[in-house]
This record gives C-alpha cells, sequence and structure tokens, in this order.
C-alpha cells in the first residue's frame, strides 16, 4: 500500500531560502522511494504481460504458418491431379481427332513420310516402312517426295501403325508413328 504524501509545509528563512522540518524531509524521501519501489513494479508487470503477448503471438504465428503450408500441399497436390487428368483427356482427344483424319484421307501419312525423310541424313538409301493399308498411297506419292541423299524404298509393313511411318537410314531410326508421337507426350507429361 502506498504511502500518503502530504506536501510539507516550507517556511523562509531570512535570507529567501524554503527550509523543511527533518520530519518532511524524510516523508518526501520515503514518498519518493515508494513511488520508485511502485513504479519499477507497475514496469515489470507491464514487461511480464508483454513477454507472454509475444509468446502467444508466436504460437499463434506458428500455427498460422503450418496451416497455410497445410493448405498449400493440399491445393498444390489437387491441382497436380487436376493438370493430370487435363493433360490426360488432352492426349485422348487429340488421338480421337487424328485417328479420325487418318481413316478420311492419304494427308496424315504423307505428312508422316515427309517429317520422317526431313529427319532422315545424306546417308544414302532410304527404306521407308508403312501400314500395309497406307503402302499404295505412299507408293504413288513416294516418287515426288524423293530423298536428298538416294533412292527411297517404300516397304508394306503391318507392324507399322495406320498413318505413320519408320525410316531407316543405315542404323538409325526414325519413328514418325502416331502412337510413339502420343506416347512421347504422355511421357512428357508424367510427373
Amino acid at each position: 500500500m502506498a504511502t500518503q504524501f502530504e506536501a510539507p509545509r516550507l517556511t523562509t528563512s531570512g535570507v529567501g531560502r524554503i527550509t523543511r522540518s527533518a520530519a518532511e524531509a524524510s516523508a518526501l524521501a520515503e514518498a519518493r522511494d515508494a513511488g520508485r519501489a511502485e513504479a519499477r513494479a507497475e514496469l515489470q508487470a507491464t514487461l511480464v504481460a508483454h513477454d507472454s503477448a509475444r509468446a502467444g503471438m508466436e504460437r499463434a504465428s506458428l500455427a498460422l504458418a503450418g496451416a497455410l503450408d497445410q493448405i498449400e500441399h493440399i491445393d498444390l497436390g489437387t491441382l497436380h491431379d487436376f493438370e493430370q487428368q487435363i493433360l490426360t483427356l488432352a492426349v485422348s482427344i487429340a488421338e480421337e481427332i487424328v485417328g479420325r483424319e487418318v481413316d478420311r484421307g492419304d494427308d496424315v501419312i504423307l505428312g508422316s513420310v515427309r517429317r520422317a525423310l526431313s529427319m532422315t541424313p545424306d546417308r544414302g538409301a532410304v527404306v521407308l516402312r508403312v501400314n500395309t493399308a497406307d503402302f499404295a498411297a505412299v507408293l504413288e506419292s513416294a516418287a515426288l517426295m524423293g530423298h536428298r541423299g538416294g533412292e527411297v524404298q517404300v516397304v508394306a509393313d503391318g507392324g507399322v501403325s495406320p498413318g505413320g511411318c519408320i525410316a531407316e537410314v543405315g542404323a538409325l531410326r526414325v519413328d514418325a508413328q502416331l502412337e510413339s508421337a502420343f506416347e512421347r507426350m504422355r511421357e512428357a507429361f508424367r510427373p
């Protein structure tokens, strides 16, 4: 409990100085010491409350960071799964569209042959393997396509998919089959 402080009664001396009695000086010193002790106690209580609040905020901050991390991982996982589903659907749609184009005419096989021949080096004769259903169309157009390295031999091969071809120059093999292209696409999109 704080000491009640009474203002000292001041008296003046003949030379203009204010004097205090010994009791008043003692009461003043006691009040000053009590005020300092009270201020120290209040400061200490404020520091303890501040430290407690800071520790609580640190705990809340860690909990929030953990929750955000969990949300991010859940969202990223969901987003990744969604991307994979979209990519799989896109490849399936592309396969369906290309499959219909293969059924419609010779443009697809002739495009595959041109691509395959453009990727083969100038090292001599090229053996061009095509599906038996595409053989006649390729044979008819092969003379117009030619190859800068020499002769192009067209071979019917039931193992080659419709609309695709395989060009061979020595040990080099250029696979221009549609299934191979789609498999490379799927492989590129796999996690």
